[in-house]
């Protein structure tokens, strides 16, 4: 009788442990997921930094082209990230600078963007230097006839990893 109430208490006493290990992997699967998600909301951010640093770089270039248009190509310091899904237009270009929209250009040979003289739409994820050449275009063009007529005084070139050859 003695032999039989051991292996009783011995198997309630396992049984209990057993339900204490559950409890305790419960636990820290909950602290595993919790730190994943602190982890994974870093990331982002630090993406999302990564993003706005390179838009930031980008229009900084642009600017600095459009502000002194000697046909000097101003390249980008690094490579600047650009998200899928992410582009500009000449329209936009043309609101950063208050140039007409018909004075900016794209191009590109990357596989993952469309450009065209208007646009420029990337489909993916891309990291590469971008190339800006501003030139002046009509000297007597003034800040009403561009405004109403299109009169570009500048014409520039936006490239997008591909370097632009000047021809002299």
């Amino acid at each position: 009788m003695k032999k039989f109430k051991k292996e009783k208490e011995r198997f309630w006493s396992g049984e209990r442990g057993q339900s204490g290990a559950v409890f305790r992997l419960l636990v820290d699967s909950i602290v595993g997921l919790a730190i994943l998600m602190i982890i994974l909301g870093s990331l982002m951010y630090f993406e999302s930094l990564n993003n706005n640093a390179s838009r930031q770089e980008f229009f900084s270039k642009v600017t600095a082209a459009v502000n002194s248009p000697d046909g000097t190509v101003v390249e980008s310091n690094n490579r600047i990230v650009f998200p899928s899904g992410s582009g500009f237009t000449n329209g936009d270009m043309s609101t950063l600078t208050g140039y007409p929209k018909e004075c900016f250009s794209f191009q590109s040979q990357l596989g993952m963007a469309e450009a065209s003289d208007e646009i420029i739409r990337f489909n993916g994820n891309v990291k590469t230097k971008v190339y800006i050449r501003c030139i002046v275009e009509d000297a007597s063009c003034t800040a009403e006839i561009e405004q109403t007529d299109g009169c570009c005084k500048i014409n520039c070139l936006i490239s997008f990893g591909e370097p632009i050859i000047v021809i002299e």
